[in-house]
């Protein structure tokens, strides 16, 4: 929990500073995500301050969850305010075709699941993907879990992720289909 509220720090920092002549690209479902999680642990925080048995130090703990809140609505809104702003920006491509051959050689190079997904982890980190690389991705794991996760680490590095459907046919079983919606809809 610490983690989270330092990384929420360091979101409001980075809000209130002005803007660098460098930017750094975020996704902004990322970020709201993070929102989402810190909320749901200043939820938790609240109600483990309410359980203090010092009635100074649960009223001082409150007030700061309150306070933390109240600065995260400022972000939340800080993003909304700056996706409303921001110009229509060009997508960038899916991974280049020769890059995607040496990804698909270095996951062959690999004898276990494991050690492919932690590839195709590192290749999402920077490049975008089509749904028809997620599938032939896919079709390198030997295994519907490792299929699962290697969609679920590339779906938001997507650039048509309107065809997304498509990624459930690589799946046979109805119920790896199930867990691969529900890890995405998250």
């Amino acid at each position: 929990m610490t983690q989270v509220l330092l990384s929420c720090w360091f979101v409001l920092v980075a809000v209130a500073a002005p803007a660098a002549p460098e930017k750094t690209c975020v996704d902004a479902r990322d970020l709201l995500r993070d929102l989402r999680e810190a909320r749901e642990e200043l939820s938790e925080l609240r109600g483990l301050s309410a359980a203090h048995p010092d009635y100074m130090t649960r009223r001082e703990m409150v007030r700061r969850v309150d306070e933390l809140r109240r600065l995260l609505d400022r972000v939340e809104d800080a993003l909304d305010g700056a996706r409303a702003d921001a110009p229509a920006v060009a997508q960038e491509p899916p991974m280049a075709p020769d890059r995607f051959e040496a990804l698909r050689k270095a996951m062959e190079g690999n004898n276990f699941d494991e050690a492919k997904l932690q590839v195709v982890r590192e290749a999402a980190s920077t490049n975008r993907f089509s749904v028809e690389q997620v599938k032939q991705v896919m079709g390198h794991f030997s295994f519907a879990d490792g299929k699962v996760e290697a969609a679920k680490a590339l779906h938001p590095r997507l650039v048509d992720p309107e065809n997304f459907f498509q990624v459930y046919e690589e799946l046979p079983f109805e119920a790896d289909r199930k867990k691969l919606r529900e890890a995405v809809a998250r």
